[in-house]
């Protein structure tokens, strides 16, 4: 190996000694610069087992709080730059040696995992998954339990990235056949199981992030999306969604995830002209959405969480809560996807007027009226739709009404109703509809 630059002097000089110490080296702005430069004289010292042992150790061992910002950060950090060189010796050295790639992957077997070690140890391992696919993997599959393990951590950021970094492994030479090793090792049953009300919400939040970031990852005929779609998987999530148990957190994420698979189809159609959607033939996962309906309906009437706010003006309201408002957004993201069995279930379940009593009874919120307004606003583009809802709703009359009622308060001296001007918004857009 040829240099393609040359050694700086300090690090030239602390080679040629007969007795020096690693951490000297560190202590040189230049070793990673060096490192990267291909110095043959460095990289081979740098390759050799105690100088690699030293380098993964740093990496992975949090530092005590005694110790000094060198040892506890500098250090990590340099060896994390100098890992993720790209330096075919010293991956070779690392590949060649399982006892290295045990300590390396071996860090996820703590119960809690330090946040800044977590980043410099996934970066590390993130290069390898781009660098060598097809050894990173071979070596993950072989680690009986680690994605149980790995799991635990999602919601450190980097691991999640590095959850995503290993799915995309998938479309890389050497990496094919990823993708049924996570279906086979059960990844999404795993973080579905997440959602069980016996966790806390912040394991809910972050199993709905991981699903999430898996769906905009993969295409819609990945095994993995076709996984969560299943009947066994959409069941589990929405029995825990809807278990109305603990915190009501899952209630929140679950149905999050639930609109992000409604969303997927909505990009897949646009992005795949020979994916369509067909308006009679909903995916099996809506059909299966659609008999929790009427449970979601409940929670319109009985939401979980509520609380009374008092206002400047001295009245005091009640809140309408994020739980309702999510439930709302789900209804308005089946609206969008045009399914004609969809429209007759949420107009069987008197969707639209209780949506519409709620749009009037809570006159200042307004991402409430904004839902509200998107879901007539979708209705009315189809005329049969459009005409059955208006005829239920009696929505002519309740609009006049409500026009009325606002002029009346503004003939007082009183500032309006906030939601009047989405009333005038949907009334032209229907004009210009029709």
């Amino acid at each position: 190996m040829s240099d393609l630059f040359g050694l700086s002097p300090k690090i030239a000089e602390i080679l040629r000694r007969d007795a020096f110490t690693f951490e000297e080296l560190l202590n040189v702005d230049e070793v990673v610069s060096d490192t990267r430069n291909r110095n043959e004289e460095l990289v081979n010292f740098l390759s050799k087992k105690p100088q690699v042992e030293k380098l993964i150790t740093y990496l992975v061992s949090p530092a005590s709080k005694e110790a000094s910002e060198q040892v506890r950060v500098r250090y990590p950090v340099l060896c994390c730059e100098i890992l993720g060189s790209e330096i075919d010796e010293i991956d070779n050295t690392i590949f060649q040696c399982p006892e290295f790639l045990d300590k390396l992957y071996g860090f996820f077997n703590s119960e809690e995992l330090d946040p800044f070690h977590a980043t410099i140890v996934c970066r590390v391992l993130g290069t390898y998954l781009i660098t060598r696919p097809k050894e990173t993997m071979s070596y993950v599959k072989s680690r009986k339990g680690f994605l149980k393990t790995f799991l635990k951590h999602l919601g450190n950021p980097s691991v999640s990235d590095f959850l995503i970094k290993m799915i995309n492994t998938e479309s890389q030479p050497g990496g094919e056949g990823t993708i049924n090793w996570l279906v086979s090792e059960g990844l999404i049953p795993q973080i579905i199981d997440q959602f069980s009300s016996k966790n806390p919400s912040e394991t809910h939040e972050h199993a709905c992030q991981a699903v999430l970031d898996i769906i905009s990852t993969i295409s819609h005929e990945s095994l993995l999306l076709k996984q969560i779609e299943s009947e066994e998987m959409i069941t589990k999530l929405l029995e825990y969604t809807l278990s109305g148990q603990g915190q009501h957190s899952a209630l929140l994420h679950g149905t999050h995830v639930v609109i992000g698979l409604m969303n997927k189809l909505i990009d897949s159609e646009e992005e795949d002209e020979n994916f369509e959607l067909d308006p009679d033939n909903p995916p099996l996962f809506i059909r299966i959405l659609l008999k929790y309906l009427p449970r979601y309906k409940q929670i319109l009437y009985n939401p979980p969480s509520t609380r009374s706010l008092a206002l400047p003006s001295g009245v005091t309201i009640t809140t309408f809560g994020f739980h309702r408002l999510k439930v709302l957004e789900l209804f308005l993201t089946l609206l969008s996807l045009g399914f004609n069995t969809v429209f007759k279930e949420l107009l069987s379940l008197d969707i639209f007027q209780i949506s519409l009593d709620l749009f009037f009874d809570y006159q200042w919120n307004n991402y409430l009226h904004r839902i509200v307004e998107n879901m007539y606003l979708c209705v009315l583009k189809h005329d049969r739709w459009g005409a059955e809802v208006i005829k239920k709703t009696n929505l002519i009359k309740q609009i006049c009404k409500a026009d009325l009622k606002c002029k009346d308060i503004t003939a007082k001296g009183n500032a309006r109703l906030s939601y009047i001007c989405l009333l005038y918004t949907s009334d032209a857009a229907d004009e210009e509809d029709s």
